[in-house]
């Protein structure tokens, strides 16, 4: 961006948050510790900040903020809290009327206040908010599900509630020293993510909006695991090179193990809450501090026998070294490991493998199971010689392929995937890194396709699709069965064509045709997307349309009108689903080179079909896999409702070129 461009913007931000016409907002914070209080200065200097009511757990802080403008408790300076600011010791009166609720109490504080939240609900504001500054993470055993904050908080109260993470020492904070933070949030709730950003907009504070609020609660989780192989370093010692490894390579981990769940790295590795909060967090966050405290107390008596006797531990030097503040950082390391063993131990090798992440492993052993602090540097090595050998994988599958976009860590179901265009779609989500599940009604074909793919890549399903009964038992099973990671990406590919002249079509060709070409494919979409929706997680669906769809062409009734059918239908579920962040595009391919065309038709009719495309050549599978990834893939973010041809120009000037 120019630097022009960028002032530009900073002012029109400026201006608009100045103004009178922005609605000025009452917000609650819940929590008056350090980071409560800082936040709640932050707040109370946004010009659109009406006022802070701040929730205290005792009647006492409440009057020296109140009376005193301090709370000396955690922070030393006088003046702390502006005038906007009231203290009060009761959930009640701070949430009365309030617009925004912003959340900065540890996590195990959480529950019973949401309870108290939810049966007064009715004395907040009709268009209130949540805003979670908890960086916790929770493991639930019985479903096998990774938890955050703003999962719970949206189950709970049933409000739009998106999170702020980032780089922010509360020190510096009160101080007024600039600081900057993301907003993160799922898309139907930007209106209240941008309502988060203008009341967290001050001179001296600024954040950006980040259309993946889990990414970025998994960046505020994650580096706290980190920030504990980093106070481990410095309990041993180490230095200034062995903390940069930490911070690389913890980085890494931190991107693979969210690319599962469906993350794009770009959140850890451009945004403030990713590589800026893990920078600050290993070298002077407050987790650092404690993991080199848990080195000494090891050093000096020695490692604990059981996980209840190191939790203790954990426990005791927070009361000792932190005044008795609460930090998430060693309940995420267990959390995070938690669930990788039963992931791993639930879908087989290759999936969340515990060895593979040998920083994260090293942070449990050591925190947990007594192993000596200087495993970590051990892991360190592991970590350094397991880069270089996904290097020398990476150069070997990209070898002799087409050019690969980045589905790592999405699920993508594929119909028709047992032959024809859909096996080359599957074939290649696979090589783009997607766990693909593919759906034919030959299990032998589907087979076949599993046996190609590298091993635990592929899961297949065979379905007759004119059973919409049998689609939505099928489908439904397996997303239950498969839930740690849900399916994101959906290519409707299967398809059927029976070409007779008009006065010859039969019922049960019709039948055929738009059973499988349009009502299977409207359901399966149907029940994926809501999955997505329920899920609060983006998704992209690519239907396999045809370049028929515009054109007039002989004995092509029904198929022609299904296939037109098919794009009409993405573009009213673009429309539709857009705010969900769920995106539907079509692909319209000419005659493809398939084992079925060349028997369909003879020679001499495919030359008479490729004279009538301009570019003068036929469709490959190749052809269609490479745009349906494309439309599949971030590289596609803002494309939706559009239906790509790939057809050589053919229908681009109708009928007869």
């Amino acid at each position: 961006m120019h630097s022009s461009t960028a002032r530009q913007r900073l002012s029109n931000l400026t201006r608009h948050i100045s103004t009178s016409n922005v609605k000025r907002e009452t917000i609650c914070v819940l929590g008056a510790g350090s980071f409560g209080s800082a936040i709640t200065r932050v707040l109370a200097q946004a010009p659109a900040t009406e006022k802070v009511n701040l929730l205290c757990n005792r009647s006492s802080v409440a009057d020296e903020i109140n009376n005193l403008r301090t709370n000396r408790q955690y922070i030393k300076d006088d003046n702390v809290f502006p005038s906007k600011v009231t203290a009060h010791s009761s959930l009640i009166n701070s949430i009365t009327g309030a617009n925004i609720i912003v959340v900065v109490v540890p996590s195990n504080y959480l529950p019973p206040l949401l309870d108290e939240i939810k049966e007064s609900s009715h004395l907040l504001a009709k268009n209130a908010i949540v805003i979670s500054l908890v960086k916790s993470l929770h493991y639930d055993s019985n479903s096998n599900k990774l938890t955050t904050i703003c999962d719970e908080i949206s189950k709970k109260l049933n409000l739009p509630t998106v999170c702020l993470m980032g780089p922010n020492i509360y020190t510096e904070m009160i101080r007024d020293e600039f600081a900057e933070a993301t907003i993160g949030y799922c898309p139907i709730d930007i209106s209240a993510a941008i309502r988060a950003q203008q009341v967290f907009t001050t001179d001296t504070f600024r954040v950006s909006i980040c259309n993946d609020r889990l990414g970025v609660e998994l960046c505020g989780g994650l580096k706290n695991v980190i920030s504990l192989a980093s106070g481990f370093c410095e309990g041993l010692h180490q230095g200034s090179n062995t903390k940069a490894a930490v911070i690389r390579l913890g980085l890494k981990e931190m991107a693979t193990f969210s690319k599962h769940l469906g993350v794009s790295s770009k959140t850890f590795y451009e945004e403030s809450c990713g590589i800026g909060d893990l920078l600050l967090t290993c070298t002077v966050g407050r987790g650092r501090q404690l993991a080199k405290s848990f080195v000494e107390t090891y050093n000096a008596s020695g490692p604990c026998q059981t996980i209840q006797d190191s939790t203790l531990r954990w426990e005791n030097l927070e009361n000792d070294t932190l005044n008795g503040m609460k930090l998430p950082d060693w309940h995420n390391a267990k959390v995070v490991h938690d669930y990788m063993l039963n992931v791993s131990n639930t879908h087989g090798p290759g999936v969340l493998d515990v060895d593979s992440f040998p920083l994260f492993s090293a942070i449990y052993n050591i925190s947990y199971l007594g192993a000596p602090p200087s495993t970590i540097l051990d892991a360190l090595k592991i970590a350094v010689a397991g880069s270089d050998t996904e290097n020398e994988i990476a150069s070997v599958k990209v070898e002799g392929a087409f050019r690969n976009v980045d589905l790592t860590g999405k699920r993508a179901l594929v119909t028709g995937a047992g032959q024809g265009i859909g096996r080359a779609i599957a074939e290649h989500l696979s090589q783009c890194g997607a766990h693909v599940v593919g759906i034919d009604i030959n299990m032998e074909t589907l087979k076949d396709l599993q046996n190609t793919l590298p091993d635990g890549t592929c899961d297949v399903i065979k379905i007759n699709l004119l059973n919409t009964k049998e689609i939505e038992t099928k489908i439904t099973n397996y997303m239950q069965t498969n839930s740690t990671t849900p399916i994101s990406l959906l290519v409707n590919c299967a398809g059927v064509a029976k070409f007779q002249p008009f006065f010859e079509t039969t019922p049960e060709a019709f039948d055929l045709q738009v059973g499988v070409n349009v009502k299977a494919l409207f359901y399966l979409t149907q029940l994926i997307t809501k999955s997505m929706v329920d899920s609060k997680m983006n998704g992209s669906v690519v239907h396999i349309s045809s370049q028929s769809s515009t054109l007039p062409l002989a004995d092509h009734l029904i198929y022609s009108s299904s296939k037109a059918t098919v794009d009409h239908m993405a573009r009213i579920q673009a429309f539709e689903l857009g705010p969900f962040g769920i995106r539907v595009n079509t692909v319209r391919p000419t005659v493809v080179l398939t084992k079925l065309a060349l028997e369909q038709w003879d020679e001499k009719a495919l030359e008479v079909m490729k004279n009538q495309i301009p570019l003068r050549k036929l469709a490959t599978t190749k052809d269609v896999a490479l745009a349906v990834s494309w439309l599949l893939s971030d590289e596609a973010s803002m494309v939706t409702g559009s239906s790509l041809a790939v057809d050589g120009g053919r229908s681009m000037g109708g009928y007869g070129l």
